[in-house]
């Protein structure tokens, strides 16, 4: 059993998708019946989809990998969810196949600017991003057909064009802090609405990297005082459900910056995040 790159062969999936610009949130992976479609579990990365007017839907992509792709939320140990995918059995399956519908959409992905270096291995990597996305219909090389369904079409939801990557919003975030400091010396002098709305966005992010930290160090200690920086997004994963900064605080805590800033109360040794002494 182990943590693994994503891909492999995948069930057939079909379904009506609305063309159109989406935000992915918080993607995971699950194990699902399709509300009980199908006789045994499969797992799926899921992504909550956020048109262009706000609306939400929940779309999956199967992973495929015969069963031995599962969910894990540290990356060693399988789970019902989790934002890892491990393989149970490295022999019979050592990835994820490229002609698997999650397999094809990374890779429709890569094929329009998303570099492969920042596919870190765990499914919230992809929050925040917003693509035009279609459904196509492909073709399956290298798979044998079903019996019985050799004339079938197949379908798959792909990404056709990036309009904003998930680490474009952390961008942002870094410029709007100093603005903020700048607003904040103007607010000294004249102490504008604009400066004081600056203020309250400030304060709302320190108030997650105070959560993140707390949360980071209650980890920590839980673990017996260290954790695998690896490790460590997929502990705050499954400690933060039903947590409405759920998706922030992953990303902040995969965030080497934000974990190597100083005066934090852990020290990194190799890999692992231990207190600090």
């Amino acid at each position: 059993m182990g943590q693994i790159a994503w891909g492999s062969d995948s069930l057939l999936e079909g379904g009506a998708f609305e063309d159109g610009q989406y935000e992915f949130s918080d993607c995971k992976f699950i194990k699902t019946d399709y509300e009980g479609q199908i006789e045994d579990l499969i797992t799926v990365f899921q992504s909550t989809l956020i048109d262009e007017d706000g609306e939400e839907r929940e779309q999956s992509w199967s992973v495929g990998g015969k069963g031995f792709l599962v969910p894990s939320s540290d990356g060693e140990n399988e789970a019902d969810d989790g934002p890892y995918l491990i393989t149970t059995n490295d022999a019979k399956c050592r990835g994820v196949h490229n002609q698997s519908n999650f397999g094809m959409l990374v890779a429709s992905m890569g094929l329009v600017g998303f570099p492969a270096d920042k596919f870190d291995g765990s499914a919230p990597c992809l929050d925040g991003l917003v693509a035009d996305m279609v459904q196509e219909e492909i073709e399956r090389k290298g798979l044998k057909p079903i019996k019985g369904q050799e004339d079938k079409k197949h379908y798959a939801v792909i990404v056709k064009e990036i309009h904003k990557f998930p680490w474009d919003e952390a961008k942002a975030a870094a410029k709007g802090k100093a603005a903020t400091k700048t607003a904040a010396k103007t607010a000294t002098k004249g102490k504008t609405a604009a400066a004081a709305k600056g203020k309250t966005a400030t304060t709302e992010s320190d108030d997650i990297a105070d959560e993140c930290v707390g949360l980071i160090l209650g980890i920590i200690s839980e673990k017996g005082g260290s954790i695998s920086k690896g490790a460590l997004a997929g502990a705050v994963f499954k400690a933060t459900a039903g947590n409405p900064n759920r998706n922030a605080l992953v990303k902040m805590c995969g965030d080497a910056a934000f974990l190597g800033e100083e005066e934090r109360p852990w020290e990194f040794e190799g890999n692992m995040l231990k207190l600090a002494e």
